[in-house]
């Protein structure tokens, strides 16, 4: 795509190729930070376009004993939870328990705040409605430039006047109640709202007036709009190709078959079925629509391609305008002094080409081998799942088309993972995944000079060619990039084009969000079996990049299914991985160009649909280094002194044979010199890694390996080998230790763990204060790390220690985590809690104790806790 660079006479038009490197590039930019709230009020206006679920920017709050009462509606623009409650108690109280906080959403005016979620639930949730006070009340504002002040808040608090109308800025006077009889917020509340976003330009159905707007998440009026608007580029009508965005609009907008919404086929109703919308459990009747899936979906039908997206004011234009464009498969030319919206899709061939009006001949080329692909994970914001990140991969490894594209590309898994910002549908991504795979496997490039007829041509449109030297007949290209010269001639350059690859396919349905319960208590099973093997992939310039192929056994749960699996790597000498989340069914994944000579940590969980996670299961795996190492030293000097000895041995017969083969030995004697500098070279080679002696003696007993046998006999000693680095290939496999601080073997790792739970059925909760969870972990050494993982089923509590001893008396906290833990929602949930740190000050102990303590209040049904002790650190 380009963006305001446009040199001479040039317009370019990307490929996929493209949108795969810029995605991977903003897989670093997570989703996960936009649904934190931010408190400031410098922060910069979010563009929502679309529909978008988004964290409060909280601009001021305040408390109040006054609840600020409602009295007149007129003006604001959405109420939520106004209701006979508010009046009732929603006035005075003894102390200041109301907060009251301005969110703000974004530049307005949008079209609308459908729904809030208050500490991940939403604001229909029974937690807040069917309480007898109103915990929560919302007071919206859309953002329109003629909006005034909260009045009843300018009565009830002394910092906001009505000058305070923030106009063109859609924001919320959210008040929240803290009532000691019925908490319902732990610390101050987390709120997050899903918002239809700003209102567009349609010049297809107001052609003359581009002020007349409303909403669409169509992608090209997005575009459009951010192009044009202030709080855009800017942009003068007359600056834009509009007839462009009016067909990429249509393009949009063409609907596509999609799965119908799953239903209850069991063949009878399914109990104990929650409805995250209210918060409750209910029974689904044989046939009905599942609870909470694609609630939105109307019929087995959807526009092609919809953006649902939020631009930040730190981003520049160009990296804005980029993210729109890949919603829709689209880039922006400069082409005739304006810009132009081309979407990549089905066409016909436009202009003709032969060996009549090409100049010259052809060069034909193909992409890197890196660009391209036999599977691709996208990663997006579902709106399915309230927006959440999720992940779709096509194709699936047990798809026959996975199995034919990776046996063409030499049993070789070319896979990829990016991020699509603005696309929230599953349909829409698997089809985007699906393109970019495709397009990936497209590679093959022309460029040739034509005649001025070409100028007539734009990037993106379709030409044929027919030439004889790759006999080629009618073959179809679309064009990339176009240059006019000095002469009129034109430079073309374009890419291999197949009309398949933009076709719809046909789409298994989304996977159902399993909301039924079958233990909301249980952990789910760990994986199995990951294990680790070293790949070496040797390039065409020789180099050799290094990959770990990760493995496991297909998951196979007791508790609740699969929803995604994540795969984190490190260094074995770092301390944070770095995670990549896979949808499920998958049991493979390459880490790719890692160090070699260097041991690295791979770690695995997943996570089912009810949100709770399975332990971790780690592996690690030592890199082997190109280098050759000692023993191939000391054999090739063996190697050479025989050759020295037996040239030798050949020039002493020579000489001794006749006068006549004088010449003869004096060739001999001359190669056994070469020979012997030969050795000498070689055992030079040797010296720099065992002592010459060692050399020496091991060749003198025509000795072409040193093993373990030679050195605890002395040949080479542990006084010999004492280096800060020793290059070793590999290790044998055989269990390995270490030496602690009291000089005995130690295993390089170790590890126990705890439960507790009052009941069996967990149908009771343990209220003791006191210490849970003791254990014991042996042979750890001085200096050693700890990885401690603390988790339960746990309601108010008030005062949660994880602590350590060496003496089990002496009681330390453990580093790296939440200490005097204190919860007050009103209801068990489950909570992981992860500290990591160092032992140290040990002398003679070798044991660590550890152990969870609740100080001053204890509710929980469930506790574990799992500690892992690293000795090699």
């Amino acid at each position: 795509m380009v963006w305001g660079y446009i040199i001479a006479a040039v317009a370019s038009l990307a490929g996929a190729a493209y949108y795969q490197k810029k995605m991977i590039e903003d897989m670093k930019d997570s989703q996960s930070g936009v649904f934190v709230n931010k408190a400031g009020a410098s922060e910069g206006l979010r563009l929502i376009y679309g529909r978008r679920r988004v964290g409060a920017i909280k601009v001021w709050k305040g408390v109040t004993r006054s609840g600020a009462k409602i009295v007149n509606t007129v003006g604001y623009d959405k109420l939520v939870n106004q209701t006979a409650k508010d009046n009732q108690h929603g006035g005075d109280r003894g102390s200041a328990d109301w907060l009251h906080r301005f969110d703000v959403w974004g530049q307005g005016p949008i079209e609308e705040i459908e729904t809030f979620h208050i500490d991940g639930d939403e604001h229909t949730n029974t937690r807040f409605t069917g309480r007898s006070h109103p915990m929560f009340r919302s007071v919206s504002y859309y953002g329109s430039s003629s909006q005034t002040a909260p009045a009843d808040l300018v009565a009830a608090h002394n910092e906001i006047t009505s000058d305070m109308k923030g106009n063109n800025v859609a924001y919320s006077w959210n008040r929240f109640l803290l009532r000691q009889e019925d908490i319902q917020f732990n610390g101050e509340p987390n709120v997050t709202a899903t918002v239809k976003g700003l209102k567009v330009w349609n010049p297809a159905t107001d052609p003359n007036d581009s002020s007349v707007k409303s909403w669409s998440n169509n992608p090209a009026l997005c575009l459009l709009d951010y192009l044009m608007a202030d709080y855009g580029k800017g942009l003068n009508e007359s600056d834009i190709d509009i007839a462009s965005f009016i067909t990429a609009a249509a393009t949009c907008d063409i609907t596509e078959t999609i799965p119908s919404q799953l239903t209850n086929t069991t063949g009878s109703a399914l109990s104990y079925y929650y409805n995250r919308s209210t918060g409750e459990l209910e029974s689904v009747a044989d046939g009905a629509t599942l609870p909470n899936y694609r609630t939105y979906q109307t019929g087995t039908s959807q526009k092609r391609f919809q953006c649902d997206i939020i631009l930040e004011p730190t981003d520049t234009t160009q990296k804005n305008v980029e993210k729109i464009l890949k919603t829709m498969k689209g880039s922006l030319p400069f082409s005739q002094g304006k810009y132009k919206l081309v979407l990549e899709d089905i066409g016909t061939s436009v202009k003709s080409f032969d060996e009549s009006n090409v100049l010259g001949g052809l060069n034909i080329s193909y992409a890197d081998r890196s660009k391209r692909l036999n599977r691709l994970t996208v990663k997006f914001p579902n709106r399915n799942k309230n927006f959440e990140d999720d992940v779709v991969a096509y194709p699936e490894t047990t798809s026959l088309q996975y199995s034919n594209w990776y046996a063409e590309d030499q049993s070789e898994d070319l896979h990829n993972e990016i991020s699509l910002d603005g696309v929230t549908d599953y349909y829409q991504a698997l089809d985007l995944a699906e393109f970019i795979t495709k397009e990936s496997r497209t590679q093959m490039f022309i460029d040739f000079k034509a005649q001025p007829e070409a100028m007539v041509l734009e990037a993106g449109d379709i030409i044929s060619l027919t030439h004889s030297t790759p006999s080629w007949t009618a073959k179809e290209f679309i064009v990339r990039e176009l240059t006019i010269n000095s002469d009129l001639t034109v430079n073309i350059k374009a890419q291999e084009y197949d009309s398949s690859i933009y076709q719809w396919g046909t789409k298994d349905a989304e996977p159902e969000e399993a909301w039924q319960f079958i233990d909301p208590f249980a952990t789910p099973d760990s994986i199995n079996n990951l294990t680790l093997t070293q790949i070496n992939e040797e390039k065409n310039d020789d180099t050799v990049l290094t990959h770990i192929s990760a493995t496991w056994d297909d998951i196979v749960t007791t508790t609740n299914t699969v929803d995604r699996i994540f795969i984190g790597y490190k260094r074995s000498t770092d301390s944070v991985y770095d995670w990549t989340t896979m949808p499920a069914g998958e049991t493979s994944f390459v880490i790719r160009a890692l160090d070699d000579t260097t041991t690295y940590d791979v770690a695995a969980y997943y996570q089912d649909k009810v949100g709770k996670q399975s332990d971790i299961v780690s592996a690690q795996l030592s890199m082997a280094g190109q280098s050759s190492g000692v023993g191939t030293a000391v054999a090739n000097a063996a190697s050479a002194l025989s050759t020295a000895n037996t040239a030798q041995s050949t020039a002493n017969t020579a000489n001794t044979a006749a006068s006549n083969a004088q010449s003869t030995a004096d060739s001999a004697a001359s190669s056994a010199s070469t020979a012997v500098a030969n050795a000498a070279n070689a055992l030079s080679v040797a010296n720099s890694k065992i002592a010459a002696t060692e050399v020496e003696n091991a060749i003198a007993n025509n000795v072409t390996n040193i093993d373990g046998a030679k050195i605890t006999t002395g040949i080479v000693n542990a006084a010999l080998i004492d280096t800060d680095t020793l290059a070793v290939k590999r290790f044998a496999n055989v269990s390995s230790s270490i030496i602690d601080h009291n000089g005995n073997n130690v295993p390089l790792r170790t590890n126990q763990s705890a439960f507790y739970r009052k009941a069996t059925d967990f149908s009771q909760f343990e209220s003791a204060t006191g210490s849970f969870c003791t254990l014991t972990v042996p042979n750890v050494r001085n200096n050693a790390t700890y990885t401690t993982t603390f988790a339960g089923v746990l309601g108010d509590n008030t005062g949660i220690y994880v602590e350590y001893s060496l003496d089990n008396s002496t009681w330390v906290q453990a580093q790296g985590g939440l200490q005097n833990i204190t919860m007050n929602v009103g209801t068990f949930r489950s909570y992981t809690f992860m500290y990591i740190g160092q032992i140290t000050n040990m002398t003679t102990q070798t044991n660590v104790y550890w152990r969870v303590r609740f100080q001053t209040k204890h509710r929980s049904t469930y506790l574990s806790l799992y500690v892992d002790m690293d000795n090699t650190t």
